[in-house]
């Protein structure tokens, strides 16, 4: 693939695309999905604080059932992928902005 860049009026020699997708790859969502996976898991590892804790129950009726407290169950939801988005949750502002920064170092491989 070839590429060249227009800005303003000037426009840059051809160049070779060496890495990447084209817009509208099929394989994009999941190459995306299986990155921000890795990157999240990496992240976890250096800021366990991230994640927010849900409580949950299913089975019986909820209502009226004296048991319901003693058979909730939690998980730690961390992120949502979406075909080619992703949100990365934190309980509160101070734990983002401490995470974001793990979050990016993780990111850039440093």
């Amino acid at each position: 693939m070839r590429a060249e860049v227009t800005v303003g009026s000037t426009t840059t020699e051809e160049f070779e695309v060496r890495n990447g997708l084209r817009q509208g790859c099929t394989l994009a969502p999941t190459l995306f999905n299986i990155y921000i996976s890795a990157v999240v898991a990496n992240w976890q590892t250096e800021s366990p604080e991230v994640g927010l804790a849900v409580l949950y129950i299913h089975g019986r009726k909820l209502v009226g059932d004296c048991s319901t407290k003693a058979r909730l169950s939690k998980v730690k939801v961390t992120k949502t992928q979406f075909a080619d988005d992703a949100a990365l949750y934190t309980p509160s502002q101070h734990t983002f902005e401490t995470s974001a920064a793990s979050f990016a170092k993780v990111v850039s491989g440093d």
